[in-house]
């Protein structure tokens, strides 16, 4: 990839060995879907203790794939950081490995950024 990604996707996990091939399908459907679009992903391990990373090299994860591994938990906020501090993308978007949120919301979010605002924020309607 010569330019800089639209978005990055910032990923932190910590001990999500069974969601780790979830998590790859998903990823892989949603670039697919939206390939108007370059992406990267960063997968943050936070001091997994699990067999996470063996899982991430054994299912497919899409080519331009960043893994950062801490040696130990340093917690959500470090992992995101770490992956920002690593994102090549214009926008930064993140979301947990156990898909707790829907992955199209990144596209949504994207399109509010890209209409001029500089932070967009989601939020839950529920819990």
């Amino acid at each position: 990839m010569t330019s800089a990604p639209d978005i990055s996707i910032v990923i932190p996990f910590l001990n999500e060995e069974e969601n780790i091939p979830f998590l790859s399908t998903e990823i892989n459907a949603f670039v697919k879907k939206n390939n108007h679009l370059q992406f990267e992903v960063i997968l943050v391990n936070d001091g997994s203790t699990d067999g996470s990373l063996s899982k991430i090299s054994a299912t497919g994860f899409p080519e331009n794939t960043k893994v950062i591994s801490f040696s130990k938990n340093f917690g959500s906020h470090a992992a995101l950081r770490a992956g920002i501090l690593h994102a090549k993308g214009k926008h930064i978007g993140f979301m947990y490995a156990d898909l707790q949120d829907p992955i199209e919301n990144i596209v949504a979010m994207h399109e509010l950024a890209i209409q001029g605002n500089d932070i967009v924020w989601g939020t839950r309607k529920s819990t």
